[in-house]
């Protein structure tokens, strides 16, 4: 067996991390608040999940990163302008709103947390910029109206608004347990 198919093999039989923390770099306090939030999530023994702690130089990232997002019990969405705005965080986005509907239908439990750093972007705005020539990759029109309908989905999730200071991310890991 070669190295690169026992290597997918392992990450195939690793289990979803129990927290998956999306966001994006591109909103400086929006990502400092990810990284502490997942530091203090790792303090308390709990697995998670972000991006630029969990993927190595040479894995298969794209599949690791969807089979995070999709599998994991608790999806943090660091929310900002430029999140919405950024490929890879819709992406995951979308996979764990399919995993809670599927989560859902058979009663189980999958919990979305938004943490909003800004308004959120009316689903239309969106629907426009994911069809506009200024998007970072052309998606399917069937595509961008589901991200355009996820935003607008996550108002209807127990949303944590950021309270001025430090120490916001001690407050929503308590929300987690």
């Amino acid at each position: 067996m070669s190295s690169t198919s026992s290597s997918a093999q392992r990450q195939q039989q690793r289990p979803a991390p129990e927290v998956f923390i999306n966001h994006t770099g591109q909103h400086e306090a929006a990502s400092n608040f990810a990284a502490q939030l997942y530091r203090e999530l790792q303090r308390s023994g709990i697995s998670a999940f972000i991006d630029f702690e969990s993927l190595q130089p040479g894995e298969l990232w794209q599949e690791k990163l969807e089979n995070a997002a999709g599998g994991s019990l608790v999806f943090v969405a660091v929310v900002s302008k430029p999140y919405t705005q950024r490929y890879w965080p819709m992406l995951e986005l979308d996979l764990a709103l399919q995993q809670w509907d599927v989560q859902q239908a058979r009663a189980g439990q999958c919990y979305i947390i938004p943490v909003m750093f800004e308004r959120l972007p009316s689903s239309s705005e969106v629907e426009a910029f994911w069809k506009s020539e200024k998007a970072p990759k052309q998606i399917s029109e069937e595509q961008c109206k589901r991200w355009a309908h996820n935003i607008s989905r996550l108002q209807d999730f127990q949303s944590f608004r950021l309270p001025a200071g430090k120490g916001a991310e001690v407050k929503l890991l308590k929300d987690i347990r």
